[in-house]
């Protein structure tokens, strides 16, 4: 059984890159002429970070219309995230955030890839800006 990669609705055969939880953020302030700096603890936020999803689609066309609708997702309510079978929203207690989709390549194949979509003849790789939101 293959582990689960998901976005939102959206699955895709991998998912490359590491998510990052939300974290304590820090402020480190100094002053001239005194010794020494203050680290302030400012709370715990999510930062952005980067996953490159990998997904097979039955033809070009339908790859083109699969990127349109990761675009539609920016900026909406955050979205359940799935690498590799852990759900962070479960383990980790947090949603992501799209903040952008780029498509890397959007491409035709001659030959199905095996992936998700039995006889898939396009192929569609995109980079996903993510930010982690606490639940």
């Amino acid at each position: 059984m293959a582990l689960e990669n998901r976005i939102g609705p959206f699955r895709f055969i991998a998912l490359h890159g590491s998510p990052r939880p939300p974290q304590q953020q820090l402020a480190v302030l100094s002053r001239p002429g005194v010794a020494g700096n203050a680290v302030w603890r400012t709370g715990r936020r999510g930062v952005p970070f980067q996953l490159v999803g990998v997904v097979d689609s039955p033809n070009i066309i339908a790859a083109h219309a699969l990127f349109y609708m990761y675009t539609l997702y920016i900026g909406s309510n955050p979205l359940d995230l799935s690498v590799d079978g852990v759900d962070m929203e479960i383990t980790e207690r947090y949603r992501v955030l799209v903040e952008d989709v780029e498509a890397l390549r959007i491409q035709a194949t001659l030959a199905s890839s095996g992936g998700l979509t039995p006889n898939s003849r396009a192929k569609v790789v995109s980079r996903w800006e993510l930010r982690a939101i606490a639940i």
